[in-house]
C-alpha cells in the first residue's frame, strides 16, 4: 500500500526529536522570507533537509 503524503507527515510527526524539529519561530521566517505558497514550501522542505541531514550525522 503506498501511503498518502500526508499519513507520511503524520507518522514522522511521531519521531522527530524535538532538538530537530521547526519551531514555531523557524516556521514565521520562513514564511516571511519566501515569495508565495510554492516558495515557502520549497524553503521548509530545504529546511527540513538540512535538519535531517544534522540528525543523521550525529549518529
Amino acid at each position: 500500500m503506498i501511503k498518502s503524503v500526508m499519513e507520511v507527515i503524520s507518522d514522522a510527526r511521531k519521531t522527530i526529536e524535538p532538538k530537530y524539529d521547526a519551531s514555531i519561530e523557524n516556521i514565521k521566517e520562513i514564511i516571511n522570507n519566501s515569495n508565495g505558497h510554492s516558495n515557502i514550501v520549497y524553503n521548509a522542505f530545504i529546511y527540513g533537509y538540512v535538519q535531517g541531514m544534522k540528525s543523521k550525522n550525529k549518529q
